[in-house]
């Protein structure tokens, strides 16, 4: 299941808003998770669930929504806590605001890698 997802960095309040699509969930079918990539040592935000039929099993005329677990991550600044993260649930949108401490500096321009 492809959870859709806003992400906006306000740099005035240095403040990351993520908003997801979640029709028809509730916050107790969520679980946010704060975490380090164990490869790229990355601070990661990490949104899991499930979703399930609202109809009983069986034979369907037409079926087009997706049913089953999901997560959808986002990379958060690697000083973030736990208390710098609210997260709210409305009308089948959850909305995660990251405060994200000093702003870094900025670093030398992108570099091209090689395809061989």
């Amino acid at each position: 299941m492809l959870i859709r997802a806003d992400v906006h960095f306000n740099t005035s309040a240095n403040c990351m808003t993520a908003i997801f699509e979640l029709p028809g969930l509730k916050k107790h079918d969520l679980a946010i998770k704060l975490h380090m990539c164990p490869y790229s040592h990355v601070q990661q935000l990490t949104v899991v669930g499930r979703s399930r039929p609202a109809l009983p099993e069986g034979v369907y005329t037409v079926q087009e929504r997706k049913f089953g677990n999901f997560y959808r991550t986002v990379v958060v600044p690697l000083d973030t806590k736990p208390e710098d993260i609210t997260a709210k649930m409305e009308d089948g949108l959850l909305t995660l605001k990251v405060l994200c401490g000093t702003i870094a500096q900025e670093r030398e321009e992108p570099q091209d890698i090689t395809i061989q």
